[in-house]
């Protein structure tokens, strides 16, 4: 996974326009996976529409990315000292 890291951040750093197009494009097509998945199961199931859209599971899911991403920022704070985590702290 390391060796994968390293190969993107490079290819990013040298093909950044092609990459950025490369990472959007699989990005679509992980959408498209996502509504049409359900059609291509061996007993197919209907594809993702607002009759089968589930809001509880999104916000759920939501809510799950946006705890992880606030965890980070924690993280990446206590790692540097002398930044205030709260926003209009004052240094010591």
């Amino acid at each position: 996974m390391a060796i994968s890291i390293s190969a993107i951040r490079a290819a990013l750093q040298k093909y950044r326009s092609q990459m950025v197009w490369l990472i959007l494009g699989l990005m679509l097509g992980s959408l498209y996976a996502i509504a049409n998945g359900p059609a291509s199961l061996a007993t197919p199931r209907p594809a993702l529409s607002m009759a089968t859209f589930q809001p509880v599971g999104f916000v759920l899911g939501a809510t799950v990315l946006l705890a992880l991403e606030g965890e980070k920022m924690m993280m990446e704070r206590k790692e540097q000292p002398g930044v205030p985590i709260v926003k209009g702290a004052k240094q010591a």
